[in-house]
């Protein structure tokens, strides 16, 4: 019996490719099932369950789970770090809450698409069996395409990554709105130190008027009498852009030195600034007649092909008979 069946996967499905994909599910599987990436989940709870649904509870109990837990990494880790700071940039944890949630989530759905795969190409050994076992006459076992096989085989992986690609594309969105107001943020400070203002009064102006630096400064603010350099270092951290640090360098000088000083050295670096912007724009500006010729080149290729399709079918099966004459 199962000689038939190894028979049968060897002929039909490609025992070589079914190995390798089996043992390179298996070190897919060691991969992030790596015990250094253990958390310790006692750091992540706070009082943000406090107002979590019930879909988030059960995430958060979820996180808990002894397998669960392997892939939520250590909170002094430079992944958990490196993914802290992605989503300070997108101004917090958006529908995720928390990170627990959002490595429990991760880990989950990956689980259930990786059962998924498994059940999917044990199909045919199982229904094989299943007609051995009920005695039919002359068993058949589903031929399973070798492309969902490996169809199959990409979606944990795809499920794995897509939080982060989904985070990652959120962080950029971001950062692109945040550098469309640099300039003009950085003429306004430039022009409230010029007048004499100190930079708690800046940074409450600026909260008002700058929208989507609001949340930064808000947190800026709120520490900014218990430690006024720590304050901005960590404005400039949550941030994360370094024309904006630059901006925030002339906030500090200001506290340190004076607004005299401060002003100078942000008129300077924003005429810097404004030059580098317009070089930058006159090159994006020479780029787009040929992006928009490249990426109008597959519709018109592929206009062409069927306008011409009658023609070279005609021609090929002329040339197919010219061909056999001979």
């Amino acid at each position: 019996m199962s000689d038939v069946l190894l028979t049968f996967i060897v002929e039909n499905t490609g025992y070589i490719l079914q190995v390798f994909i089996y043992l390179f599910l298996g070190i897919y599987l060691l991969t992030i099932l790596w015990p250094k990436k253990k958390a310790s989940l006692d750091d992540l709870f706070n009082e943000e369950t406090l107002i979590l649904t019930k879909e988030d509870k059960k995430y958060m109990k979820l996180a808990q789970n002894k397998i669960i837990a392997l892939l939520i990494p250590k909170p002094d880790s430079n992944s958990y770090k490196k993914t802290l700071v992605k989503f300070s940039k997108i101004g917090g944890y958006g529908k995720y809450k928390n990170l627990t949630i959002y490595y429990a989530k991760k880990a989950y759905f990956t689980f259930l698409a990786i059962a998924g795969v498994l059940i999917a190409n044990m199909l045919p050994a199982l229904l094989f069996q299943l007609q051995i076992y009920m005695e039919v006459e002359n068993p058949q076992v589903i031929k399973l395409p070798i492309g969902f096989i490996i169809f199959t085989f990409i979606i944990p992986l795809i499920l794995y990554i897509y939080p982060d690609l989904e985070i990652n594309s959120a962080a950029n969105k971001q950062e692109t709105q945040l550098k469309k107001e640099l300039i003009s943020l950085g003429i306004f400070i430039h022009t409230m130190l010029e007048t004499g203002n100190n930079a708690y009064d800046i940074l409450t102006l600026v909260k008002e008027i700058k929208p989507v630096y609001r949340e930064y400064i808000e947190a800026a603010l709120n520490e900014y009498y218990v430690n006024v350099h720590s304050a901005l270092t960590n404005l400039k951290d949550k941030v994360g852009i370094y024309e904006f640090d630059m901006i925030v360098d002339s906030l500090i000088f200001s506290c340190e030195t004076d607004n005299n000083y401060a002003s100078k050295f942000l008129g300077e670096y924003l005429d810097r600034l404004e030059e580098t912007t317009k070089i930058n724009d006159e090159k994006g500006n020479k780029l787009k007649p040929y992006i928009l010729l490249v990426s109008a080149m597959p519709p018109l290729i592929a206009a062409l092909l069927i306008w011409f399709y009658p023609w070279i079918t005609q021609a090929t099966s002329s040339l197919i008979k010219g061909v056999s004459g001979f």
